[in-house]
């Protein structure tokens, strides 16, 4: 998927291709992309992540264990939201599997309780906690089985560094990156 030239693309080409050539890069990314010096397809490649989170392992309720990160695949079982202070909302979700129950907090996430209908299978990964003698995961990461859109689980997820004047995360930093490998596929 080189440039529609004759061959693959030298470093040096790829240097001088603004970042803005790429589908999803507005204004916006193009100038937080520029805050952290990437300017070109160049640049965003030797933007390597600082590290990979390990999001591969499922593993069942029954399996995990407090304190150790786990992806759990089940079926939400029941949803609530209340008012825990001006403006802030939080939403309980029990997940279930064959093996147990894991409930799951979303803090000021009130569109959770609309995501997670009773009934939804998910694959939740997050850090398990024991509280109050129940299993649970805090703020988990959320993927919908079967919903459109990046998966964030059940994959190995690079960590880019970020910087928090470009306001701009390492969630809206890889898919750009896989733009640009994609794009600079025929690299010599």
């Amino acid at each position: 998927m080189s440039d529609g030239g004759a061959g693959p693309l030298t470093l040096v080409e790829l240097g001088g291709m603004g970042v803005g050539r790429l589908n999803g890069v507005g204004e916006r990314k193009l100038d937080a992309l520029g805050e952290m010096g990437v300017r070109s397809l160049l640049d965003l490649l030797w933007h390597y992540p600082r590290r990979y989170l390990d999001r591969t392992g499922g593993s069942t309720v029954a399996e995990l264990r407090p304190g150790t990160d786990g992806l759990v695949l089940g079926r939400v079982t029941s949803v609530a939201a209340r008012k825990v202070g001006p403006r802030r909302t939080m939403v309980t979700a029990d997940v279930r599997d064959a093996t147990g129950s894991v409930r799951c907090t979303f803090f000021n996430q009130p569109w959770r309780e609309r995501q997670l209908e009773v009934g939804t299978e998910v694959a939740m990964f997050g850090k398990l906690e024991s509280f109050q003698g129940r299993v649970r995961m805090t703020n988990p990461i959320v993927d919908v089985i079967g919903q459109a859109g990046e998966a964030r689980t059940g994959r190995i997820v690079a960590v880019y560094p970020q910087s928090a004047k470009a306001e701009l995360s390492s969630w809206e930093i890889s898919p750009v990156v896989a733009r640009a490998l994609e794009f600079a596929d025929e690299i010599y």
